[in-house]
């Protein structure tokens, strides 16, 4: 009775691995292989794709930049002048 309770209990132990096995398998076989290049396709088809959105996009950076650009000078020309009136008072001064 113990010997048939073992090999039935064994047989359950190696059924589950089979089962699983062949799920693990099912899986792996059904998963969707990409290579790089596939990628790199798709992304390039879709960069061309919204290309619109990417120029208008970029050209808004491009603005935002110039006037960042443009305001940085303004405040380096006010702190020249305010550094040389500094100046002008210390020489005053002394």
């Amino acid at each position: 009775m113990a010997v048939e309770y073992r090999q039935d209990r064994q047989k359950a132990i190696w059924t589950a691995i089979a089962i699983g096995a062949a799920i693990g398998i099912a899986y792996a076989a059904s998963r969707k292989r990409t290579n790089p290049f596939a990628v790199a396709k798709r992304v390039t088809r879709k960069m061309v794709e919204d290309g619109g959105d990417l120029a208008e996009t970029g050209r808004s950076i491009v603005e935002r930049v110039g006037i960042i650009y443009e305001e940085a000078q303004k405040v380096m020309e006010d702190a020249a002048e305010l550094w040389n009136a500094g100046r002008k008072l210390l020489r005053r001064a002394a």
